[in-house]
């Protein structure tokens, strides 16, 4: 488990869902526009004919059906897709938006039902601050997977931190408890956890928050002025430096994974 039942219930009663019940649908093809090309170098790196394919924690099952598809009709891989998920309504959702979807497990990501290495490529999309026991889950991502492909916030930065101070604590516990952002990870932070628990980083890429923001009608539609304005400094800043924003504002990042083998992910989960 993940070691915290009230998150586990977030989650088991669909109590997230009714907090969220878009699962953030309008960023979806953004995100799936930034992972496309490591979706690809999977693709030249892979030598099967027939890949097993894993979302864990997968919203509404789009991020699934495209990845899917780009690796049945661009690449000419036989796909057998697979979801994992806490939540009995979003896996529900997930087989409506997948058609493809051959397996859904309702389990947690800390402790699963699958083999070793039955995965080909597990798909981490925006989920492990949301995990408690964050490195239990990446323990148990490698030992399952061949490959991990990772998307995340980094909200461990000076803008956050700053916000949070202002306003009492009230910044993070609303992060918590609406959003279940349990982690806030820096760069570096978050390298060391998959380098230590889950594999060797073959390549990363950060992508821009504050942009995101701004260039999608729905978010900026519900900014400020000098959110616009602040925004638009924190894009500035990440056009120069995706590592200095970083550090001042929130961003991402996505990092490709080859996954341990078995004998070192047990050498480091020591």
């Amino acid at each position: 488990m993940s070691t915290s039942p009230s998150v586990d219930n977030l989650y088991a009663s669909n109590e997230y869902l009714r907090k969220n019940p878009s699962l953030h649908e309008e960023d979806h093809p953004r995100k799936v526009e930034l992972i496309n090309p490591f979706v690809d170098r999977f693709a030249a790196l892979n030598r099967r004919r027939t890949v097993a394919l894993m979302d864990v924690g997968g919203g509404t099952g789009h991020i699934l059906h495209q990845v899917y598809s780009r690796l049945h009709l661009r690449h000419g891989l036989n796909v057998t897709p697979y979801s994992l998920d806490l939540s009995p309504g979003c896996l529900e959702i997930q087989k409506k938006n997948c058609p493809a979807l051959r397996k859904t497990l309702n389990e947690d990501v800390c402790g699963t039902s699958l083999g070793d290495k039955e995965i080909d490529l597990a798909l981490l999309i925006d989920v492990l601050e949301h995990v408690p026991a964050d490195t239990q889950a990446l323990r148990e991502l490698s030992r399952v997977s061949r490959y991990l492909l990772l998307r995340c916030p980094l909200e461990d930065n000076i803008h956050f931190r700053l916000s949070d101070w202002y306003r009492g604590g009230a910044h993070r516990r609303w992060r918590v408890e609406t959003l279940g952002h349990i982690h806030a990870y820096s760069y570096k932070k978050l390298r060391d956890r998959i380098s230590r628990y889950a594999g060797n980083i073959l390549t990363y890429q950060y992508s821009c928050y504050a942009r995101r923001l701004l260039e999608h009608p729905a978010h900026k539609a519900r900014l400020s002025q000098r959110q616009k304005i602040m925004y638009r400094f924190a894009a500035g800043i990440f056009a120069v430096s995706p590592p200095w924003a970083s550090k001042l504002f929130t961003n991402s990042i996505i990092f490709f994974v080859e996954c341990f083998e078995d004998s070192v992910s047990k050498k480091n989960a020591r």
